[in-house]
């Protein structure tokens, strides 16, 4: 078995959690920022072709728990799909 500070650490504030994560191989699975590239590239992207619903509901369908910070990130990305809309109706095509 490894030792480090964070295994005696972890057992010696609990137990349970040092056997699921060392013992077990259990994790938490971390919860993103609301303002993660990925999350908002493709979620613009989906705004792109699908509309706002699908953009929005596809981005808040990310994250475990919603916050203020999750609301202003998706009224950035409204507004930003409705600039990309009026950047891409404006090419000559």
């Amino acid at each position: 078995m490894q030792f480090s500070h964070s295994r005696v650490n972890t057992f010696e504030n609990c137990q349970y959690q040092f056997k699921l994560r060392y013992l077990e191989g259990l994790d938490v699975i971390p919860d993103p920022w609301a303002n993660d590239a990925l999350i908002i590239g493709n979620a613009l992207h989906l705004g792109a072709e699908k509309g706002e619903k699908a953009m929005l509901d596809f981005y808040f369908s990310r994250f475990w728990a919603i916050d203020d910070a999750h609301v202003h990130e998706a009224i950035k990305l409204t507004a930003l799909l409705k600039k990309l809309r009026e950047h891409l109706n404006g090419l000559p095509g």
